[in-house]
């Protein structure tokens, strides 16, 4: 997997279909992606967004998974659902879990 150091919103939409099973969609200056995230949790859907901010690209998350990308496009059309704080991109690739490799999630019951 390719990890750039600087990129736009148009470079980003092809690492997204390179690395991840997703849905993408460009909204004016923002970028929208529904990402299957069966390799977390059977089932779920997670949402993000990007945006340029100067020659940044920064990333949010949506606080929520969803059970179906329906869901997930709702959230994001709402503009009212909990998102994480932005990040630039380069340390929300680092961060982030859908394309770790040798990576096992155990959930864990309350």
């Amino acid at each position: 997997m390719k990890k750039e150091k600087k990129m736009n919103l148009a470079q980003f939409a092809d690492w997204l279909r390179e690395n991840l099973i997703c849905e993408i969609r460009q909204v004016g200056r923002r970028l929208e992606a529904v990402i299957n995230a069966e390799v977390i949790e059977a089932g779920t859907y997670a949402a993000l967004f990007a945006q340029m901010d100067g020659s940044e690209l920064m990333i949010g998350e949506l606080l929520n998974t969803f059970h179906s990308p329906e869901e997930a496009w709702a959230a994001l059309d709402s503009g009212q659902a909990s998102a994480y704080d932005l990040v630039p991109f380069a340390q929300w690739v680092q961060d982030q879990y859908w394309t770790a490799k040798n990576v096992k999630v155990q959930k864990i019951e309350f």
